[in-house]
Formats: C-alpha cells, sequence, structure tokens
C-alpha cells in the first residue's frame, strides 16, 4: 500500500521493536520519533505550502489509525 499508511506499515518493525519502552517510559524514544518525522506524518493535514502533505481527512484518519494498530500508545 502506497502512501502514509504504507510507509507506517513500512515503519511498524520499528515501533514494535520500542514497544516495551514505549509502554515503559510513555515519551517516544528516538529513533521512533525521527523515523516518524521522516515519514512526514506530524505534517500530514499541514498545508504544502508549509512543507505538508495536505492530506484529506480520510487519509489521516487511516493513517492514525494504522499508527494506533501498530502501537496503541505510539497512535
Amino acid at each position: 500500500m502506497a502512501g502514509p499508511v504504507g510507509t507506517l506499515q513500512a515503519l511498524a518493525p520499528l515501533i514494535v521493536e520500542h514497544a516495551d519502552s514505549i509502554e515503559e517510559e510513555r515519551p517516544l524514544p528516538e529513533p521512533v520519533v525521527r523515523a516518524l518525522i521522516k515519514s512526514g506524518v506530524f505534517k500530514l493535514l499541514a498545508p504544502q505550502a508549509l512543507g505538508g502533505a495536505e492530506a484529506d481527512l480520510v487519509t489521516a484518519c487511516r493513517t492514525h489509525e494504522e499508527l494506533s494498530r501498530v502501537d496503541g500508545l505510539t497512535g
């Protein structure tokens, strides 16, 4: 699957690898944060003029749903 959801599916192994740390410490570990920033997930709804993806709400919701499926605390 292409797009933001597919990108998050590719990040799933990294997120799962850090799941125990996320559960115990609550803040996201630096490697996960860096990967999410690189994926563009934090700028999904921002306008393209500001460097965002300007995604529609359905895409944003599906992306958030996928992130939560991989790890509830991350999503």
